[in-house]
């Protein structure tokens, strides 16, 4: 078995063929980040950062791939930043943890 779920986070673009090779490659999901920063407020207000992103037509178009857009860059939350000092994950503070925003 191989992944299913693509983590593209800091690409330098995409292209209207992207969801065929994501999808010829065997990924059903995509989780992405770097888009325009205008497109990504729009999408924020409208809810739509979780969507179908369908092949270029040029391309067939039959392609399409359920894309999650990250709201907030991909910076981790408090809490979870170990490089830095915070406290590591251990089974007495696993489920007390910081809470996500």
């Amino acid at each position: 078995m191989h992944p299913q779920i693509a983590w593209s986070i800091d690409p330098f673009g995409s292209a209207g063929v992207s969801p065929q090779l994501f999808k010829g490659s065997g990924f059903k999901v995509l989780v992405n980040d770097r888009i325009s920063l205008r497109l990504k407020e729009a999408r924020k207000q409208t809810k739509e950062l979780q969507f179908i992103w369908r092949g270029s037509e040029s391309q067939g178009g039959r392609a399409t791939l359920f894309t999650h857009t990250l709201d907030s860059w991909y910076w981790l939350p408090g809490g979870y930043n170990w490089d830095n000092g915070d406290e590591g994950i251990t089974p007495e503070n696993i489920a007390y943890g910081p809470r996500w925003p």
